[in-house]
């Protein structure tokens, strides 16, 4: 029998702070929640984005003098199923998340580096990303970085926008005492893909694998 249960632990309503300590469990719009480094701030959001958390919540974020803003809001369409996500829609699907944002038109100027798809009980998740080259040709690490997650099910369609700085990490691999290097990976710092990895509805379980809802 499938049982996955995700923790319920949630904050209604945000304003301006700076998170301090530990990562809390933010609640955002649809009913989802997001594990915050304590080096981010939630913005507060007025007029027709909605009262936080309804339909948008932004978070700044600083961490290593890295600066990467993550936005987090509800989409008409509902993604109910795997199929919903068709890559060859991507850039589509990212223009309609980037079009009331400062980045709107990033979507042509991405490169990407891959993306998934995937159904897990009720849920779907679907996720893009890339680095934004800016008129830069040929395009190199050095222009802001892009990710798009987008998780659904019969209740809800919600994206995360993440963009911002990056960093060149190397991968290394011991082999008779040397150390040659692998790859290297353009991407945000660990604990911004921590955070991004942490995104989910708040509950999915209640009381048995045919019983899903979001919390009151």
């Amino acid at each position: 029998m499938l049982k996955f249960i995700f923790s319920a632990a949630f904050i209604i309503g945000f304003p301006s702070i700076g998170i301090a300590g530990s990562p809390i469990a933010l609640g955002g719009p649809g009913g989802t929640q997001i594990y915050a480094d304590p080096n981010c701030a939630v913005r507060p959001v007025t007029g027709a984005e909605g009262p936080a958390p309804a339909r948008k919540m932004w978070i700044d974020c600083e961490i290593d003098a890295k600066k990467v803003t993550l936005l987090i809001q509800t989409i008409p369409t509902q993604a109910t199923g795997r199929g919903w996500f068709r890559f060859d829609q991507r850039k589509e699907i990212l223009g309609d998340v980037l079009k009331e944002t400062e980045w709107r038109g990033y979507e042509q100027s991405l490169t990407y580096q891959g993306g998934s798809s995937g159904q897990l009980g009720p849920t779907t998740h679907w996720h893009t990303k890339g680095v934004v080259c800016l008129n830069k040709q040929p395009c190199h690490s050095d222009g802001p970085k892009l990710q798009l997650v987008i998780i659904g099910w019969e209740h809800s369609t919600v994206a995360l926008l993440a963009v911002g700085d990056g960093v060149l990490e190397e991968w290394k691999v011991t082999r008779e005492g040397a150390e040659p290097l692998v790859a290297q990976i353009f991407d945000f710092p660990r604990s911004v893909r921590a955070m991004i990895a942490s995104f989910n509805f708040q509950a999915i379980l209640l009381l048995n694998p045919g019983d899903y809802r979001l919390p009151d």
